[in-house]
Formats: structure tokens, C-alpha cells, sequence
């Protein structure tokens, strides 16, 4: 580790709040070894959040499953995951404290917080070659292929 590393002595030990990804781990082990992140790496260094810095760190993280009728996109900001199945236009919602294991789905009694986090995946989802949003809604029944043409080309969000 380069010698002005904070983390390169000691035993140091934090808990952060806040969602991190695999996408994550190349990026941090640069800034640990001192070394640049490559330009095609989409991930951040986890370092500024262990030392107490989260201003400009990502709400909730992305993800997606492409599985035929029960393709989905979801959203989670570690507390809870909303789910919108792109070709039935389901959307499910989980307190992931309480319901960790995904069991109750509180969609239609917090219909509030399913707005917002349709709001999210909307921004999320603007521009992607599969045309899941117009006039910012979502679009049920389009297509899905389990690999984007143009990868990482709709950015952070």
C-alpha cells in the first residue's frame, strides 16, 4: 500500500449504511494498491464511505433478472426492494428489515412509497434500448434480452 494509505497500518473496522455492489470491490482495491480505476469500470471505492464520507455515494442500487414472463427490474436501497415485472407490469414491495426474506408484499398498503420507487425506476430505466419507458411511464410487454448491445451505455444513476 502507498505509505499516505490510512489503511495501510492498524486494524481498522467500519459498519456503513449505505449500498454497495460487487462493482464496488475492483474500484476500492485500486485505491487501496494507489492505482487508477480503469475507465470502463462503473463501481466506487468504498474508502470515502468507511471514513465517514457519503455525500455523492448512490441511493439505491439497480438490478435486473431476465427470465421470460417473470423478467424484472428492481430497486433496493438496503431497506427496501421494490420489483416491477416488465412483462406483466406486477410491482411488489418489501420492508427488507422486517421482511427480510421477501415475504410480504406491502405494494398496494404503501401506495405512496410505490410510486416513488416507480418514479426511481423510471429515471432508472430512461433510455435503454429496450424501450421500458414513454412519456415517463413505465412500458409493460417490451422485450428483454438477458445482454445489452451497447453495455453501461444509460450511466450511474
Amino acid at each position: 500500500l502507498p505509505p499516505n494509505n490510512p489503511w495501510a497500518g492498524g486494524q481498522r473496522v467500519a459498519t456503513v449504511e449505505r449500498v454497495v455492489e460487487l462493482r464496488d470491490i475492483l474500484p476500492t482495491f485500486c485505491e487501496l494498491g494507489g492505482i487508477e480505476v480503469p475507465e470502463m469500470v462503473d463501481g466506487k471505492s468504498v474508502l470515502p464511505l468507511c471514513e465517514g464520507e457519503e455525500k455523492g455515494w448512490r441511493e439505491y442500487i439497480h438490478g435486473e433478472h431476465t427470465s421470460g414472463e417473470r423478467s424484472n427490474q428492481w430497486l433496493t436501497d438496503g431497506r427496501e426492494k421494490y420489483i416491477w415485472y416488465t412483462q406483466t407490469g406486477r410491482e411488489l414491495l418489501f420492508n427488507l428489515v422486517s421482511d427480510p426474506t421477501e415475504l410480504h408484499d406491502l405494494s398496494k398498503k404503501k401506495a405512496k412509497q410505490t410510486a416513488s420507487w416507480r418514479k426511481r425506476l423510471v429515471q432508472a430505466l430512461e433510455g435503454r434500448e429496450e424501450e421500458f419507458v414513454r412519456d415517463g411511464e413505465l412500458v409493460i410487454g417490451r422485450p428483454q434480452n438477458p445482454t445489452l448491445s451497447e453495455p453501461g451505455t444509460y450511466g450511474e444513476r
